[in-house]
C-alpha cells in the first residue's frame, strides 16, 4: 500500500470491479493498515544522517 494506507485506490478498485461486472460480495476487503513515513535507505545504513 501507499502511504494513504489504501483509503484512495481501494474506492478506484471497487469502481474498476463494480464497472467490470464484478459483484460486491465477491470482493473480500482489503487490510487497513496505518499510515507511514517514508525513509530513505540511507538512514537505516548510516549514510543519511537527517530523515
Amino acid at each position: 500500500m501507499g502511504a494513504c494506507g489504501g483509503k484512495t485506490c481501494e474506492r478506484l478498485i471497487l469502481r474498476l470491479l463494480r464497472e467490470a461486472g464484478v459483484p460486491h460480495n465477491a470482493v473480500t476487503p482489503g487490510t487497513r493498515r496505518p499510515l507511514f513515513i517514508e525513509t530513505p535507505l540511507g538512514v537505516f545504513a548510516g549514510v543519511v544522517e537527517d530523515a
